[in-house]
């Protein structure tokens, strides 16, 4: 199964791995207008961080 966001699942059933591709890059540019590159995501510098209750917002670990 794959589950999106938009938590609508999609089933696999009789597809071949090409026929799911398809389907997903389909699904993609209905959704964002546009087919998502392979690295989308992956190369975003990512800071921990954490809610600070007192200052009532995230802040960076340190």
């Amino acid at each position: 199964m794959i589950c999106y966001k938009d938590e609508k699942m999609h089933g696999f059933g009789d597809l071949t791995i090409e026929e799911i591709q398809t389907q997903i890059d389909a699904y993609e540019i209905e959704r964002f207008g546009e087919k998502l590159p392979e690295d989308f995501g992956r190369n975003i510098e990512r800071k921990p961080m954490i809610y600070d209750i007192e200052l009532g917002k995230l802040v960076e670990i340190k």
